[in-house]
C-alpha cells in the first residue's frame, strides 16, 4: 500500500506533458555497444557459451590486440563489408561500411599518429 501511495505521489508531482526521466547507474555496461560486447563476452566465457551463435562478430578496433585479430581473421580484397561504429556516437552517427581493408588499415595508422603526436605536444608544453 505504501509503495503505491507514494508512487502516485511522484506520478502526480510532474506536470503534464513534461518528461519523465529515469536514470539508472551504470546503464552504460548494457546501452553501449562496447559495455554490452564486454559484458556479455564475460557472460558466456562464465556459461562456456559461444557467442557468435546470438551475437555479430564484433571487434574493439581502438584496441591493438583486437585490431590485428580482426585484420589477421579478415582477408584483404576478399568480399566482406563491415560496420563500423565509433565509440561515443549514438543514433547512427559516425557509422561507415569498410569494403577495403588496406584503405581502412592505412586510415587507422594514420589516426594512430595523430593521436600519439597530439599527446607529445601535450607533454611537451
Amino acid at each position: 500500500e505504501g509503495g503505491r501511495a507514494l508512487c502516485a505521489y511522484f506520478v502526480h508531482s510532474f506536470y503534464l506533458g513534461e518528461q519523465l526521466v529515469n536514470h539508472i547507474s551504470n546503464i552504460n555496461i548494457l546501452t553501449t555497444k562496447i559495455g554490452l560486447l564486454d559484458n556479455l563476452r564475460d557472460y558466456c566465457k562464465r556459461r562456456s557459451l559461444k557467442l557468435s551463435t546470438f551475437f555479430p562478430e564484433t571487434y574493439k578496433i581502438d584496441e591493438k590486440s583486437e585490431r590485428d585479430k580482426f585484420f589477421s581473421l579478415s582477408q584483404e580484397g576478399g568480399a566482406d563489408i563491415w560496420i563500423c561504429k565509433p565509440t561515443g556516437m549514438n543514433q547512427g552517427k559516425g557509422i561507415f561500411l569498410v569494403r577495403d581493408l588496406a584503405h581502412f588499415r592505412s586510415e587507422l595508422e594514420e589516426h594512430d599518429k595523430a593521436v600519439l603526436a597530439g599527446r607529445r605536444s601535450k607533454v611537451a608544453s
